[in-house]
């Protein structure tokens, strides 16, 4: 593994860890019929003061971590180089 891999692997892991720190977040405003709306980006220990019943938005975090770890691997992929 060369350098550049290793920062590319750095990097990654620093956006995937960031993204698990700062969550998105959505609330669900109880009306008929249930409103989900958008809460932003906040700490993932943030109690969403003001706001109606705000939790981790699953699905948009796992498909954000996806792609990080697709665009890491093809990264790291293009930059090995043969030592022969």
């Amino acid at each position: 593994m060369n350098v550049a891999q290793k920062t590319i692997l750095a990097v990654g892991a620093l956006m995937i860890l960031l993204m698990l720190l700062f969550p998105p977040f959505i609330s669900e405003i109880p009306t008929a019929p249930v409103v989900k709306q958008s809460s932003g980006y906040h700490f993932i220990l943030w109690k969403g003061r003001g706001m109606p019943t705000p939790y981790v938005y699953i699905p948009l975090l796992l498909t954000q971590i996806g792609v990080v770890v697709f665009v890491t691997g093809i990264a790291f992929i293009l930059l090995f180089k043969n030592k022969s």
